[in-house]
């Protein structure tokens, strides 16, 4: 539905913008936006780009790197914070959106010095 309405695109093309010169590759932004909070459509999203630009392409290790190093932030903040009654969830919630921050650029370092 996101998809189609054309919401993850405009949003996509927004934050390209604003970090157009961290992330190099215009195709993984809706994944890193969207690993964080969906799972599934994260895996949607990163078997979209594998089947467009192929597993071994820059791009394709990059997609890979990210979808095993992410998590799913917004849920594990869910899950742990009603198991433990916990009502203040900002600390944790901008400590995962950072560290999945920091993954992607992680990912793109790793493919830029020959790790991935």
């Amino acid at each position: 539905m996101l998809s189609s309405s054309g919401a993850i695109d405009f949003l996509s093309e927004k934050i390209y913008l604003i970090f157009k010169s961290v992330i190099v590759f215009e195709e993984i932004v809706p994944l890193a936006v969207l690993r964080p909070i969906s799972g599934s459509t994260a895996m949607a999203i990163g078997m979209d780009i594998m089947q467009k630009v192929g597993v071994d392409s820059d791009i394709g290790r990059v997609t890979a790197c990210i979808m095993g190093a992410s998590e799913t932030t917004i849920y594990v903040i869910a899950v742990y914070g009603s198991k433990l009654k916990n009502k203040n969830i900002k600390p944790a919630l901008f400590i995962g959106l950072l560290a999945d921050f920091i993954c992607v650029i992680s990912c793109i370092v790793a493919l830029k010095i020959g790790i991935i």
